[in-house]
This record gives structure tokens, sequence and C-alpha cells, in this order.
């Protein structure tokens, strides 16, 4: 008989690898000859599918570009914040004045910690900076005199940026929402119970004789292999070690083959 597993705590890519290399079992001692074609390739299709989402999930495309945007844009924001802070000591008087139009105005928005709120915050606040540079006359001329327009134009730019490359992750992070991943995990989840309870209905029937007695061993030596695993996991948490992270679409959800 296969044995069970607490599948439930399988981190995603635990999950998919167990359940890929189940098939591979059953592949080696053909689906055909273990009567389980249709459970097989249900399986097969629905772990198919959940990689496709939990690869989407874990790598988006352009987090990395998303990334690299938003460090843009926060130097730039930075620097500007930081010049107008340094001019406010200008020795010439219409230039200190300039500069603490500018600073003040900064400040209102957070100053330097406009590069430490959030995605969509700080995108929003450098373009409410920005309309305020463009439509108001004070604001206007000391970000002239300052020198910093080629800052201003390079804040915007990177901004803009930013902001396309977030919508576009955006589109490719509803393909993967934490519905659709847990939806399809379960569905994983109750195909490789049914490819399971196939087996082992027929392991019964044929009184363990091969091919079945050859892959239940091997199913339960890797299952044996998992089992550890999650053993080892619980260990080092009960001692107060910390996990390395890992999105996990249903953790606590998935509780059958248990």
């Amino acid at each position: 008989m296969i044995e069970k597993i607490h599948i439930a705590a399988l981190r995603n890519s635990e999950f998919s690898q167990f359940i890929n290399d189940v098939l591979s079992i059953v592949g080696k001692h053909t689906p055909a000859a273990l009567q389980v074609e249709k459970q097989a390739n249900q399986l097969r299709r629905v772990i198919k599918e959940a990689d496709a989402l939990f690869k989407v999930k874990t790598g988006f495309k352009g987090t990395e570009k998303l990334a690299e945007l938003d460090q843009r844009r926060d130097k730039t924001i930075t620097g500007i914040t930081q010049i107008a802070n340094g001019m406010t000591n200008h020795p010439k008087k219409a230039m200190a004045q300039h500069a603490e139009t500018l600073y003040k105005h900064l400040k209102r928005y957070g100053g330097g910690a406009v590069a430490r709120e959030n995605y969509a915050a700080e995108t929003a606040i450098i373009k409410s900076i920005l309309k305020d540079w463009a439509a108001q006359a004070d604001l206007k001329t000391a970000v002239k005199a300052l020198g910093l327009e080629e800052w201003q134009t390079a804040l915007e730019s990177e901004n803009n940026a930013f902001n396309e490359q977030y919508l576009l992750r955006n589109t490719e992070m509803s393909d993967a929402s934490p519905d659709t991943l847990r939806t399809k995990r379960l569905e994983a989840a109750e195909a490789y119970i049914n490819l399971q309870k196939h087996i082992n209905a027929r392991f019964i029937l044929e009184d363990g004789a091969e091919p079945f007695g050859k892959a239940v061993k091997e199913v339960n030596a890797l299952i044996g292999q998992y089992t550890n695993l999650l053993a080892s996991r619980k260990g080092r948490s009960d001692a107060g070690e910390e996990e390395e992270t890992e999105d996990v679409a249903m953790a606590q959800e998935t509780t059958a083959a248990e």
C-alpha cells in the first residue's frame, strides 16, 4: 500500500517535485500496466497547470527590472532632496531662499523618506511632487535656479518607467492570484489521491504482484524522503531556528492524503 504523506506541509516547489517524481515512477512501470492511465493523465495535466502558476508566482518576469527602476528613482528623489537641503546654506541669499522653498515642499511629502514608501505610494507621491513643480511658479523658479531641471526630467522619466513596469507585473500577478494557486494545488492534491487510491486498490487485488509491488515500494521510498524533510523542518522550527521563506499557496489547507 502507498503510505500517507502530509502533503499540505510541502512548499510549492516541493509539492511540484513530489508529484512529478510520483508520475516518473508510474511512467517507469507503465500506466497501462498499472491500470491507471486515466488517473495519471489527469494528474499530469493538473500539475503542469499548477507548475505554470508556481513559476509565475515565484519568478515574475518583471520583478528584477522593477527593483532596478525603483532603485534609480529612489536615488534621484533622494539626491534632489539632499541638494535642496544643502543649498539652504548657500552664501547667496536668493539661492538659499529658493532652496528653502523647494526643501520645505519636499519635506511636506516626506523628504528623504519618500524613497522608503511602498511601490504604489512612492509612485503617487513623486507624481504629485512633479505636478506641483510644473504648476506652481515659485517651485518652477526654484528648480531652475538650483539647476535641477535635468534631475526633474530624470525623476519623471524613471517614475513613469517604473509605473509601466509595475502595471505589467500586476497583470502577471493577476494570473497567479492566491485563490487561483490554492484552487489548482487542491485540484492537483485530489488528482494525486485519486491515483494513489487506484494503485492501492490494484495492489490489494493483485496481492502485491508486479508491477504493483515495485511501483508501491518506490513511491513509498519517495514518501519517506519527503517525510524526513518535513520532520527535519519541524525540528528546526521547534528549536526556534528561522526557516527559509517561500510562497505556499495552501500550506495549511490541503488536508487530503494525510
